[in-house]
């Protein structure tokens, strides 16, 4: 390195894999270094069932062992009440009360 020579290091920890990138920076004085390795990383076989849900529109809802729910159908009563709940406060008549 021109501006620092040779850097006397002190490795906490033995390097696994490949070294890639080493990045040397001052912070407050004091000079650190940082290196990125490469490692062949081992995917686990997962031998449990699958589990999951899967929210769609056509079927609500079906589980991953095939056991799907419909969608749930409001009754035709409570269509009536989120109607008129769902009627803009501004569009309604004014009511004014005396006392």
């Amino acid at each position: 390195m021109p501006e620092a020579g040779w850097i006397p290091i002190a490795i906490h920890r033995p390097i696994a894999g490949k070294i890639k990138n080493v990045t040397v920076s001052t912070i407050a004085g004091g000079w650190s270094v940082s290196a990125q390795t490469a490692l062949e990383a081992i995917i686990p076989v997962n031998s449990r069932p699958a589990v999951g849900i899967d929210i769609g529109g056509v079927q609500s809802t079906a589980l991953s062992g095939a056991t799907v729910f419909g969608i749930a159908r409001p009754a035709q009563t409570e269509l009536r009440g989120w109607r008129r709940l769902s009627d803009h406060p501004s569009r309604q008549e004014q009511r004014v009360v005396v006392i």
